[in-house]
């Protein structure tokens, strides 16, 4: 090479601030030295020199900085060669000697000692407000080794070939996108991408192996191409073998030949080169894919690596798809049942209320979502009176509708009893008992039997809330109750019934506990103040804004439990 020529070449590397990254940035440089004729012996100071400050940079410069990391940088300008290490902190000593410290174990200094002998010139820097250590090394004028420049060569036709591979991956990423748009289902997308990717790679198999629903065991979905050997459909996720270690390790692996591996090792018996890697969606790993190759057959070039992967993620992201498909779908089919569900409840609710003078009624039910456990009914008997029915099953949605569905049939099973609700309330609880006691749950009820020609109520109760009447000229509300179990606590249980007098003008409120909840710890007392401020204009109109008041805010606070009013009025 010239003297009269005068060569400046600079190159750099980063890393984030682990000890472990520094033997590849020192083997980025050594490299690059040893190209541009640095001998072995030489290389050695330098090597020791640099692996100090970047200990050093790791160790103090990037604590508790775990988000950054150390550039390594190297220039070779005329006969110098300077290295520069930079590190995220703002540390600047006060002196930097070069001698070694009189304390032969003294933690510092020993390292600056080493840096200023082993190379020219050490220097503290402060780069856009961060420390750099500055490093210089005369070298002499550049020379090229002939056999490294051979080995650049061989690594450059390397690269050109695994180039030609990238433009053939790209456009199969471009068809593998293609066929996930069209493909019917995660089968029929897995076997055509994994025959395209065996052709690409020259594979002569390829399978995927997914986790089972209760996550026990990897489970061979998929397999396309020529067996090399018996794989098992499973693997227990207590077993020791390579695809289980990535997937739980969550790392591809490759091997020559599977000849290599434990001998129990279900990819033993394959005599080519072997690629395993994870199946991801975001972060959750869902799988493993294994690529095989025939006996006599090329390690998979990083191109080709490259490729499985992307192939991987194209698979987690179908069965994902799919997945999230079939869910939509059940979702969308159990959305449909809720709809019929809640269409058929409605229906079983009254829908024309009865009018006897000078007697009217009106009821509403307001369930917290599709279907609820809020149940009334008011069924006429002929001229003799009117059943007033009020139900709540402990709980939401649909087992709890079922519930009220069975209670509406006791009781209309048995309305020959009707007249006597106490005694219709014991044969109910007889019926449902060890049924609702299987299931864990109860029910709350009142039945009040209302008699034309002597205007009383004869009421029985299961644990409901209190009837609250509102009569004229009255300052408060009165309640009435009777005693008794909710449905379903014991089949023994004999409900007494309570009679009181209906007098000219009284509005008889029967409601479920949802109705007064939201209000807090005195939420009933809050709720009869509220029954007596409203005007009465007419009952639909009196009761949807007596469930308006009690609902307040639905958008704000989504309804938590369900709501029913039932109300019967004596005209005056």
């Amino acid at each position: 090479m010239s003297q009269n020529l005068s060569y400046n070449e600079s190159a750099e590397c980063w890393f984030r601030g682990d000890l472990g990254q520094i033997p590849s940035a020192l083997g980025t440089l050594g490299s690059y030295l040893a190209i541009r004729g640095v001998n072995e012996e030489t290389w050695k100071g330098i090597e020791l020199a640099v692996a100090e400050a970047l200990n050093n940079a790791v160790i103090h410069g990037c604590k508790d900085r775990e988000d950054e990391g150390v550039l390594l940088q190297w220039n070779w300008s005329g006969e110098t060669l300077v290295v520069t290490v930079h590190d995220p902190s703002q540390f600047m000593p006060e002196f930097a000697s070069a001698d070694l410290p009189e304390d032969p174990l003294a933690e510092e200094g020993r390292g600056h000692f080493l840096m200023a002998t082993l190379m020219d010139e050490v220097a503290h820097l402060q780069v856009n407000g961060h420390h750099a250590l500055e490093m210089k090394k005369k070298l002499g004028p550049m020379s090229w080794s002939p056999h490294v420049l051979a080995d650049y060569e061989e690594t450059l036709n390397s690269l050109v070939t695994e180039l030609g591979s990238c433009y053939e991956n790209l456009s199969a990423v471009f068809r593998f996108s293609e066929i996930l748009a069209t493909a019917t289902n995660f089968t029929e997308f897995s076997e055509t991408v994994l025959d395209q990717l065996n052709r690409l790679v020259k594979a002569q198999q390829s399978y995927l192996r997914l986790q089972t629903q209760d996550a026990s065991m990897l489970w061979q979905v998929v397999s396309v191409g020529e067996p090399l050997a018996e794989f098992p459909l499973s693997l227990e996720m207590t077993q020791e073998c390579l695809e289980l270690e990535v997937f739980k390790t969550r790392v591809g692996k490759d091997f020559e030949t599977g000849s290599s591996l434990p001998s129990d090792d279900p990819l033993h018996p394959v005599q080519g080169a072997i690629r395993v890697c994870p199946i991801f969606f975001q972060q959750d790993v869902l799988g493993c894919l294994a690529v095989l190759r025939p006996a006599h057959g090329h390690p998979f070039l990083a191109a080709e690596a490259a490729l499985i992967r992307v192939v991987a993620d194209f698979l987690g992201i179908a069965y994902v798809a799919e997945l999230s498909k079939e869910r939509s779908k059940q979702e969308e089919m159990a959305r449909r049942e809720l709809e019929i569900a809640s269409s058929i409840q409605q229906s079983l609710l009254p829908n024309v209320f009865p009018e006897h003078p000078p007697y009217q009624t009106f009821g509403i039910c307001r369930s917290a979502r599709e279907v609820g456990g809020d149940y009334f009914d008011l069924i006429p008997l002929e001229n003799r009176g009117l059943l007033l029915v009020i139900a709540d099953v402990m709980g939401k949605g649909m087992p709890a509708a079922l519930l009220a569905t069975i209670f509406r049939t006791a009781v209309r099973a048995r309305l020959d009893l009707a007249g006597t609700p106490g005694q219709l309330l014991t044969e109910v609880n007889r019926q449902l008992a060890s049924d609702l006691d299987n299931l864990d749950m109860f029910i709350t009820a009142k039945l009040v039997f209302l008699s034309y020609e002597d205007h009383m109520i004869h009421y029985a109760d299961a644990g409901h809330c209190p009837i609250l009447i509102r009569r004229k000229n009255q300052p408060a509300l009165l309640q009435i109750q009777a005693d008794g179990f909710p449905l379903g606590v014991s089949d023994h249980f004999e409900y007494p019934a309570e009679t009181f007098q209906i007098e000219p003008g009284d509005v008889l409120t029967m409601i479920t506990d949802g109705v007064y909840e939201g209000f807090g710890e005195k939420g009933l007392d809050y709720l009869m103040q509220q029954i007596l401020k409203l005007e009465h204009r007419n009952l639909p109109d009196w009761c949807n804004r007596l469930l308006s008041l009690s609902e307040g805010n639905v958008e704000a606070t989504p309804l938590r439990d369900d709501r029913t009013i039932l109300v019967l009025e004596r005209k005056s």
